[in-house]
């Protein structure tokens, strides 16, 4: 980005340059229409909708206090909007100047934030070259920078990066500005004001970055005590450029536990996981559930008195009594049952009474779920004995492990066979919010987190395969492109076959890390870790593409390496013949062995395939 900005202001400044003293600047080229305008922006804005994210435009005023500069910047980034946005805090103004989502100009009214400034205390140029510039800047479009460029005061490549980091500085006090007002204005940013400042979200994240884990814990608010999940937006969080710490931090927002829960929980990386629910809040890839949870005893971020009235507090507060169980619940569990059943924090205004709320499990398992009385006669043999008005802390029964195994084992069996929808508890007309909710009732009797310390390992691991059917159910109901498709596919007579969820997860991390460690060129480690993935997860193309393009780099011999490679990339265009990054790997393969023909073809069928594919569009550029 800075080579091509540079180029982008040698070329300006020649132009300009040109022109005899005294003569009018030529004509600046028509300027492009509003990104909002284009085809891809309207599908994109049209998207944004669908999803159900809101506003979708970006009011021309409005307060900081209802709608935070985070926000702005990602509903620019998103849209691929170019405009104006004006940031007015009580001593300045921000102004920051997107083109197609970009971040291309950002500038300060305060004195001390000057450019003439800037350049004094960086060195960049003297007082003597700066009144030059000021005086011969009308040749250059009125602006100081090009003028000194184009006179060869300063030189660019020297003088980019500091220019760059001014410009990130002032677009982190416009993020994270919390009082005063913005503006917003559709309008093409003169050409010899841009100066790109790099990835969009990869700036994003730098800067906010800088906040701190108790300014990021304020101003996340009441969401600080509520479950936190994993949501889709209009942004991938791949794209996102988080950082390992933030992508594990991500990974735990599970929608059972809260920020404060994990924070506590995870106390070395507390400030992470805060800042990264904070960030990803506004851009709409992490949601909140109603209803707080307790908070956890002797939390750092309580007040005393506070931790004082949590001190005794092991579990989520009152909620709506879940279905009757089918397996003991752990103590922790049994906990939440013990208060008067007070209005649900997360359950829809409306219940479905025609299915149970959670799962449809085996008659001889659950009598109460299945059986038309109205209640059962007494509590499930599973269940503590205990008097309702027993108080949260009272001491459970003991557990029999191997009794409950056995029946956690057959509850297993029960589930391979049942829908997603008999799952959950669900009729098939139920929405995703029904599908959350049921999700998180029956993720609070089966979440790891809720076996007992002393439970043995077949106990813990059966405990675990029936949470992760659980979430198997929730992730294809809760995506409605999932659901049809399930749907659809049990309307044709599939049964919808149901997979080792673990297995999966745990190959999507190997996979992560994997594909981390060939863009780091760690190519040995990486493919290590996408044999693993590969392992768990055999059905997966794309892994397959990935442990292809590490082997290549891990042979002296490239065309040997080349063949080898081919092998793995062919098994994952005959899984997924639309994974982009297979071409590419193919692309790059083909040019560093001096096939350019192929290298070209193929870097075009991953730009049809992934237009956003920077790596993909830098090469194209580059053969032109």
């Amino acid at each position: 980005a800075g080579v091509l900005t540079c180029a982008g202001f040698l070329l300006a400044c020649e132009v300009n340059a040109a022109s005899p003293p005294g003569a009018a600047a030529p004509a600046a080229p028509a300027p492009e229409a509003p990104a909002a305008s284009t085809p891809s922006a309207v599908r994109r804005a049209a998207s944004f909708v669908a999803a159900g994210l809101a506003p979708t435009t970006i009011p021309p005023l409005g307060n900081l206090a209802t709608t935070s500069p985070l926000r702005l910047y990602f509903l620019a980034g998103c849209q691929d909007l170019t405009g104006l946005l004006v940031v007015k805090l009580n001593d300045r103004e921000l102004h920051v100047h997107f083109r197609k989502g970009n971040p291309e100009f950002v500038d300060s009214t305060h004195p001390q934030d000057s450019l003439q400034a800037f350049l004094l205390s960086s060195r960049l140029a003297t007082p003597d070259q700066i009144a030059k510039a000021d005086a011969e800047k009308e040749r250059f479009g009125g602006e100081l920078v090009p003028a000194l460029f184009g006179l060869g005061l300063i030189n660019p490549s020297t003088a980019f990066a500091q220019l760059a980091e001014r410009a990130s500085l002032l677009l982190g006090h416009a993020l994270l500005a919390e009082l005063g007002t913005f503006s917003w204005e559709g309008k093409e940013l003169p050409a010899n004001k841009a100066m790109p400042l790099g990835n969009k979200w990869g700036l994003f994240m730098d800067q906010l970055r800088k906040l701190s884990g108790p300014d990021a814990r304020r101003r996340l608010g009441e969401s600080f005590d509520l479950p936190v999940m994993k949501t889709g937006g209009a942004v991938k969080v791949e794209d996102m450029k988080l950082k390992p710490q933030e992508t594990r931090a991500y990974g735990w927002f599970d929608g059972v536990s809260s920020v404060h829960q994990l924070a506590v929980q995870h106390a070395a990386e507390a400030d992470v996981i805060i800042r990264t629910a904070w960030v990803l809040k506004d851009c709409d890839l992490v949601s909140f559930a109603s209803g707080a949870l307790a908070p956890p005893p002797n939390s750092p971020y309580l007040s005393g008195a506070a931790k004082t009235s949590a001190s005794g507090v092991s579990a989520p507060p009152p909620a709506a009594a879940p279905p009757p169980p089918i397996v003991a619940p752990p103590p922790v569990v049994a906990a939440v049952k013990a208060p008067p059943p007070a209005a649900p924090p997360i359950a829809p205004a409306a219940a479905k009474p025609a299915a149970p709320s959670f799962p449809g499990g085996p008659p001889k398992l659950a009598p109460p779920v299945v059986a038309p009385a109205a209640a059962p006669k007494a509590p499930p043999v599973m269940q503590p004995a205990a008097p309702a008005s027993a108080p949260p802390s009272a001491p459970a029964a003991a557990v029999n492990f191997d009794a409950e195994t056995k029946k956690l084992a057959a509850l297993i069996e029960t589930m391979k066979k049942q829908t997603h929808f008999e799952v959950l508890g669900l009729a098939k007309e139920a929405d995703a919010g029904a599908a959350k909710t049921a999700y998180l009732k029956a993720a609070r009797l089966y979440h790891p987190d809720t076996v007992p310390p002393n439970a043995p390992e077949p106990y813990a691991k059966a405990r675990a395969d029936v949470f992760a059917r659980i979430v198997e159910a929730n992730r294809v109901l809760s995506d409605a492109k999932a659901k049809a498709d399930y749907l659809a596919e049990l309307a044709a007579g599939g049964t919808g076959e149901k997979v080792d969820v673990g297995a999966i997860f745990a190959a999507e991390e190997h996979f992560t890390k994997g594909s981390i460690l060939v863009k780091a060129r760690k190519f040995p480690e990486a493919l290590a870790m996408l044999d693993d993935a590969i392992k768990g997860n055999p059905e997966e193309g794309e892994y397959y593409a990935w442990r292809g393009y590490a082997k290549f780099f891990t042979t002296s011999d490239k065309k040997a390496g080349q063949a080898e490679a081919m092998k793995d990339l062919n098994v994952c265009l005959k899984k997924n013949a639309n994974c982009a990054n297979a071409y590419f790997f193919i692309g790059m393969m083909a040019k560093l062995t001096g096939d350019l023909k192929t290298a070209k073809t193929n870097f075009e069928k991953c730009a049809k395939l992934d237009p956003k594919n920077i790596d993909c569009a830098r090469e194209l550029r580059s053969m032109k």
